[in-house]
């Protein structure tokens, strides 16, 4: 079930829909809250909605393997979108 809405919320993102997208991944997040893959989905996804504070509360929320991937995922990119804008 994680997997489908997982996909789900993949498409939510390729269509531009960020709010259905983040819901979805945080719905799957909840049946498997091991899969780091998730987390950085919902983490690109909150990026694209410019909600930065919801990206980095995922790192401060986090386990060792989903900080991993969310740092491989967006963390860096959201910095330096912050250093690129100020």
């Amino acid at each position: 079930m994680a997997k489908e809405l997982a996909d789900k919320a993949k498409e939510a993102f390729v269509d531009d829909d960020f709010d259905v997208a983040v819901d979805l991944y945080s719905k799957a997040i909840d049946l498997d809250p091991n899969c780091a893959e998730f987390f950085a989905d919902r983490a690109q996804a909150y990026i694209k909605l410019e909600s930065f504070t919801g990206s980095f509360f995922v790192l401060l929320s986090s386990s060792f393997t989903v900080v991993d991937a969310f740092w491989g995922s967006g963390f860096l990119y959201v910095f330096g979108f912050l250093l690129h804008h100020s």
